[in-house]
């Protein structure tokens, strides 16, 4: 990332250059996710924009974010073809529940073009305990042809204590004409159980995955093709 900021006013606020995305729960920085591994719906969205952007403050509940940015993930300007990216946020119920609408969209050619709607809801039940949830759907056009991916993934979080914490993230992922970057052309149900153990500047975090797709997309351990897979995994993460 790379981009300059200037405050306006108290209200309004202009940056340009290379931003970390507004769109979906998850985030680009390790440290700041619960899962280690990523969701298909933020693994297939985008990571970053370049261009320029402004945020406004509506009033202390809501604001509203415009700009205009290259095609996704692009760093290049030489192309001609801009894209419009944009959120509104609103808090509810006491500023216990935020709700996000993200947008990115436009040509990214003569004859191709793409939208994303997503909304993500995080909801504060107690001190120890989140709900949230990140929807998206992700609709592109190439030479006349349509297609569309979708996503929905919930999130509970956890915290007995300032170093334990546990996170469930379920997802529907839908691809059926394969235009996502997996190109998997089925749909996918996939379980994620994360445990973070912090010490410091250290998280460990200890993962199960367990995927369920409707066509045999895996590899099993005979090498022979499947319908689901497991997978677990430890990282450890360094925040200094």
């Amino acid at each position: 990332q790379a981009y300059i900021a200037y405050n306006i006013s108290d209200r309004l606020k202009m940056s340009t250059g290379k931003w970390a995305t507004h769109v979906g729960y998850e985030l680009l920085d390790a440290p700041f996710n619960r899962n280690y591994s990523m969701s298909y719906g933020f693994s297939y969205g985008p990571f970053f924009h370049t261009g320029i952007k402004a945020d406004f403050a509506i009033n202390s509940k809501s604001g509203l974010m415009l700009g205009i940015a290259n095609p996704t993930d692009n760093i290049n300007g030489n192309s001609p073809y801009k894209v419009l990216v944009g959120q509104y946020n609103n808090k509810f119920f006491n500023d216990k529940t935020v709700m996000y609408i993200n947008y990115q969209g436009g040509k990214t050619g003569e004859t191709s073009s793409y939208a994303q709607w997503d909304m993500v809801l995080t909801n504060t039940l107690t001190e120890q305990l989140t709900i949230n949830y990140d929807g998206t759907v992700f609709m592109a056009k190439n030479a006349g042809k349509k297609g569309i991916w979708k996503s929905n993934a919930f999130y509970l979080n956890y915290d007995p204590n300032k170093k334990l914490g546990l996170t469930y993230r379920s997802e529907f992922f839908e691809d059926k004409k394969a235009i996502s970057a997996g190109a998997f052309a089925t749909k996918i149900f996939a379980n994620t159980l994360s445990l973070n153990y912090k010490i410091h500047g250290l998280s460990l975090i200890p993962e199960l995955r367990i995927e369920n797709a409707k066509d045999p997309i895996y590899v099993n351990k005979e090498g022979n093709k499947a319908n689901k897979t497991a997978s677990i995994i430890l990282a450890a993460i360094y925040k200094f």
